[in-house]
């Protein structure tokens, strides 16, 4: 990289060049693409690249950035938050980690906290004993997720799989399913202003009649376009996919569900929970990383009532992941003690958020409009909501929307346009 800059700081040395023009020259970088895959970390570097060549050319000019997660607490907030934290590392006992210990791959206390916690987001029913059982902890998210396509890929076989999902959909999990060589299907939006899918995109699937085992991925809470999913269309839809297709299998990334209310969580997912053989093709995908705002910590779990699945997950997970540490199980469970404090900490958290996105938009709105289609954007709402996806205006470059902007994106190209998502914390 030192080599990128000292090329361009070469070129440009006692010229008169513009911002956009370096920036343009960055994206455009062969070897930045080649060595960063992440287009949100990609962004980032050249970000830092392009900061270190101003000020070698001299060029004076704001160099400000609202990056993914650039998350700052403040205030009572930031108190709470430091006070959860420090209380449960303290609570974390140097004896327990001083032995390897190999009958030990997680603590039954984290399976109760984990099952505890989801419990305020979901009515379980009776289930609460089945599920307590097959909860699957792993390091993040992703872990969770390269595990359950490992184990997919061993019983289908990844020519046999052909992987269903809606076009804006978590893009990162798209990718990674990518690496797996299955048949990737995305759908296209629905309508206009419809982000999921229809039954008459099922109906065109299904006519085309392959013997390939269906798997069909549903971010379930509104990422990456942050458009409300109808509860009711989305049991619909689910329902509707395994009257068809009784093989059918589900992911449901609830990364995000901890962001609902619990009346709207609990809600959304009540008809699914009521349908016991419905369930069983369903693997639920789960994490406190982004909800709990511990993102470095990295804490998530799977968990299906299919047993031949979860037997095969769990096989996976001890034979090709490292055991689950004792210091995260520590605090994880002792982060999960006292629940009434973790809602209460959610709750002014994520009002916080909506007050800052709505800013956010309002911001964007007003000082940016020339780049952005608001009409055909996602409606921005109050309270849940983290992601803002904005359209792009016809003839309007990326490079030239991040050079005036400085605000970090992750681009999505869907069959009508192109779009920015944005994921911020202050304006």
């Amino acid at each position: 990289m030192k080599t990128i800059v000292q090329n361009i700081v070469k070129k440009y040395k006692n010229k008169r060049v513009n911002k956009a023009k370096i920036i343009k020259e960055l994206f455009l970088n062969k070897k930045i693409k080649e060595t960063i895959a992440s287009e949100i970390r990609r962004n980032t570097v050249i970000w830092i690249l392009a900061k270190e060549i101003f000020k070698k050319l001299n060029i004076k000019d704001k160099c400000e950035i609202k990056a993914i997660w650039d998350i700052e607490y403040s205030s009572k907030i930031k108190k709470k938050w430091e006070n959860l934290i420090n209380s449960s590392l303290k609570k974390i006992k140097a004896e327990n980690l001083m032995q390897y210990d190999l009958t030990w791959i997680w603590s039954e206390e984290l399976h109760q906290k984990l099952l505890d916690y989801m419990d305020i987001y979901y009515n379980f029913w009776d289930l609460k004993n089945s599920i307590k059982t097959e909860i699957i902890p792993s390091y993040w998210a992703t872990d969770g997720f390269n595990i359950l396509l490992d184990s997919l890929n061993q019983i289908y076989g990844w020519k046999n799989i052909d992987f269903v999902f809606p076009e804006t959909s978590f893009s990162a999990n798209i990718e990674i399913a990518k690496t797996f060589s299955y048949n990737i299907i995305p759908l296209k939006k629905a309508s206009s202003s419809n982000f999921f899918i229809s039954k008459n995109q099922i109906d065109n699937l299904i006519k085309k009649k392959t013997k390939n085992q269906k798997i069909y991925y549903f971010t379930s809470i509104w990422n990456p376009s942050w458009e409300k999913i109808n509860k009711d269309d989305f049991f619909e839809i689910i329902r509707y996919i395994y009257s068809v297709d009784k093989n059918a299998l589900f992911i449901l990334d609830n990364v995000y569900v901890w962001l609902l209310k619990n009346e709207d969580s609990s809600s959304m997912f009540k008809k699914i929970f009521k349908k016991k053989n419905l369930l069983k093709r369903i693997i639920f995908c789960e994490s406190l990383s982004k909800t709990l705002w511990t993102t470095w910590i990295r804490i998530a779990w799977l968990w299906t009532l299919n047993k031949k699945l979860s037997n095969i997950l769990k096989k996976n997970n001890t034979l090709k992941k490292a055991w689950y540490s004792k210091v995260l199980d520590n605090l994880a469970c002792n982060f999960l003690s006292d629940l009434g404090k973790i809602i209460d900490f959610q709750e002014e958290v994520y009002d916080k958020i909506s007050e800052n996105r709505i800013g956010f938009y309002n911001n964007m709105k007003e000082n940016y409009s020339k780049f952005f289609d608001f009409k055909k954007s996602p409606k921005v709402l109050k309270r849940e909501w983290i992601y803002a996806l904005l359209k792009i205006k016809s003839g309007e470059k990326i490079e030239d929307i991040f050079a005036e902007t400085w605000i970090i994106w992750v681009s999505v190209k869907l069959s009508d346009w192109k779009y920015i998502r944005y994921s911020f914390w202050k304006v």
